[in-house]
């Protein structure tokens, strides 16, 4: 019996000294973190594109990396007249669900919308390629209360021609000082 009373006290005194340690984090208050929000790449539509070419939107990625298991995924968002302007998000996990690890900044985008041409069906065309996104972040806080912040976004993209048939105007954008990429026609 003495055995067993001399194992309780250690035992007691390090979970009671676990639970008084493990309150700390749980007794702060951390402001809300947007560590979802950090990396993303908003694109708008100039007032150019009718509210009937964005009504369908359709963004594809690839692995910049390829390889014989991996293939581009593509994503069509349907939109209402009264949403056709909203800003479009690409981010870690939208509108394509997060591989692993991987960021925005391992895949290509393509984004293109539909053009409707008398008598034929609509035809796919490429408004803008966003070639890569440079990414550079780090996490930021005290004790329990760590947020990730972005210090560096930079996309390299291309936009189409004025006819529609190339990719031919090369911008490389600071997403820190312009949070947007627009999409002109």
């Amino acid at each position: 019996m003495a055995y067993f009373l001399s194992f309780r006290f250690p035992t007691l005194l390090c979970l009671s000294l676990a639970w008084l340690l493990s309150g700390c984090c749980a007794n702060e208050v951390c402001p809300p973190c947007q560590d979802d929000e950090a990396d993303a790449v908003n694109i708008s539509f100039s007032q150019a594109f009718s509210t009937a070419e964005l009504d369908t939107i359709i963004i594809t990625r690839a692995p910049k990396r390829f390889s014989a298991t991996n293939k581009p995924e593509s994503v069509t968002l349907i939109r209402t007249a009264a949403r056709a302007r909203d800003n479009i998000q690409l981010n870690n996990t939208t509108p394509f669900g997060q591989i692993g690890t991987s960021k925005l900044n391992a895949y290509r985008y393509e984004v293109q919308y539909l053009v409707q041409r008398p008598r034929s069906k609509p035809v796919p065309t490429t408004a803008l390629l966003i070639d890569s996104v440079q990414l550079d972040g780090s996490f930021e806080g005290k004790k329990c209360c760590t947020c990730y912040t972005n210090n560096q976004k930079t996309a390299f993209t291309k936009y189409a021609s004025r006819n529609g048939t190339a990719l031919d105007s090369v911008a490389v954008i600071d997403l820190k000082q312009r949070p947007t990429i627009e999409v002109v026609k």
